[in-house]
């Protein structure tokens, strides 16, 4: 297995694990810190986390990048019993930044209508 498959399965596993999202204004979220951003909104409803999880799948056949903005906004994500899991941050448009993700990665669609600014 290369190592663009082990992060789309560990992707595909993270996203199977979510549960509730918390998205916060700004490129990161510290989950030592939840109150430090401004929560835009959090999201618990599961058919709403279950679309969200629809919606971030990757390209697997694009490339990766670098892009040199901080993007906006930040999603955290959380298991069962509000255990923090990972954040992913939005790149207009189609891209999405993750301490799991080698580079910037295209998502396989546009959020830029729900989640853009």
């Amino acid at each position: 297995m290369d190592q663009w498959q082990v992060e789309a399965e560990g992707w595909r596993r993270l996203l199977l694990a979510v549960r509730s999202v918390r998205v916060v204004q700004g490129s990161s979220f510290d989950p030592r810190h939840r109150t430090a951003q401004l929560t835009v909104f959090l999201e618990r409803d599961s058919e709403a986390v279950e679309a969200l999880r629809d919606a971030l799948v990757l390209d697997q056949a694009s490339e990766r990048y670098a892009w040199m903005t901080p993007g906006d906004p930040a999603l955290a994500l959380f298991a069962a019993g509000g255990e923090f899991l990972n954040v992913i941050t939005y790149l207009t448009p189609d891209h999405v930044r993750s301490p799991m993700l080698s580079g910037d990665t295209r998502l396989g669609c546009t959020l830029e209508a729900g989640l853009g600014p």
